[in-house]
């Protein structure tokens, strides 16, 4: 399939020909890194640097990453405002005394998930950094605990990851 010719101790060149669509793929290895992947097929030929493609391929991880960490953080705030929203609608209902005391309690008690919002521990200061960056596109002035209500974190450690961002 494929064939080597060893130029040196330090370079190696290898070949496999008609792989798939591609009709070559060579490889030329300095030392014991690869460096470089050339392919070519019926009209276009590639000459490929390893390093510069593990960076690309690196930093298209790094931005999936964060991009998924912002869409969750999205998530979370819509759903905690949703939840808010429906709490303060049947404290609304309380109000008006269209529902006793005892219906508002045993609907909170029968349907937590919809009305109460879970805290947890900040994940990591990146997380902290992409809060800030949403907060900011809100453009209101929010106090701490409205963030940490927000998405869903436990305001003593906002707190303290808010300390650790200062130094």
């Amino acid at each position: 399939m494929g064939n080597e010719i060893i130029l040196s101790t330090d370079i190696t060149i290898s070949k496999a020909i008609e792989l798939n669509n591609i009709e070559e793929i060579s490889s030329i290895t300095l030392g014991s890194q690869r460096s470089y992947i050339t392919y070519s097929t019926n009209s276009v030929s590639m000459f490929i640097n390893i390093q510069e493609m593990a960076s690309y391929v690196e930093s298209a991880k790094n931005n999936f990453s964060y991009n998924l960490k912002k869409e969750n953080l999205y998530v979370t705030a819509i759903v905690n405002l949703i939840k808010k929203t429906e709490f303060l609608q049947l404290l609304i209902q309380l109000s008006e005394k269209s529902i006793t005391e005892a219906e508002y309690d045993k609907e909170i008690e029968e349907n937590p998930s919809k009305y109460i919002i879970e805290t947890d521990y900040l994940n990591s200061l990146d997380d902290l950094s992409i809060i800030g960056e949403i907060v900011r596109k809100i453009g209101l002035s929010m106090q701490t605990d409205e963030v940490a209500e927000m998405f869903s974190i436990e305001l003593s450690s906002l707190n303290n990851g808010l300390t650790a961002l200062s130094f």
